[in-house]
């Protein structure tokens, strides 16, 4: 019983995670509509190998890459934002085109997949949330007599 009650929590706190709609989403809606539906599955595909690589991590228990995170997460959080800033600003000088209009080969699926897992592992909101998510849940299961 215990497994599952640790099961629901996972989901829980992966969906917690997951839903909001933040940077990535957006880039995978932006890939989607410009590119069509086949890169906005991929870069979604590129973002949920950073949250399973994120749950791997959790789950697991590598405390050796937790304490990393930890130790540098504001080195992540630097980079993090800059390419942030950087994605920002390139959308914000890019000059939109007609709606109707044939887009041009724009890069390959891969492209499309490392720079949404790229962005996923070094977005702060992610790695904090993650903490965050994870201490609540271990104090949760150690203060109900786990």
């Amino acid at each position: 019983m215990r497994e599952l009650d640790l099961l629901i929590r996972g989901i829980i706190v992966g969906l917690m995670i997951a839903m909001p709609v933040g940077p990535v989403n957006i880039l995978c809606i932006h890939r989607a509509l410009e590119a069509g539906w086949k890169s906005g599955v991929i870069s979604g595909l590129g973002a949920a190998a950073a949250d399973m690589l994120y749950g791997a991590v959790a789950g697991f228990s590598i405390t050796l890459v937790v304490q990393f995170v930890v130790r540098e997460q504001s080195w992540i959080r630097f980079f993090g934002g800059i390419l942030l800033v950087l994605i920002g600003i390139s959308y914000f000088f890019k000059r939109p085109g007609p709606l109707n209009a044939q887009t041009e080969d724009r890069g390959s699926a891969y492209s499309d997949m490392r720079s949404a897992f790229l962005l996923t592992m070094t977005n702060p909101t992610t790695v904090l949330s993650f903490l965050a998510l994870l201490a609540a849940l271990a104090w949760g299961i150690k203060g109900s007599g786990g």
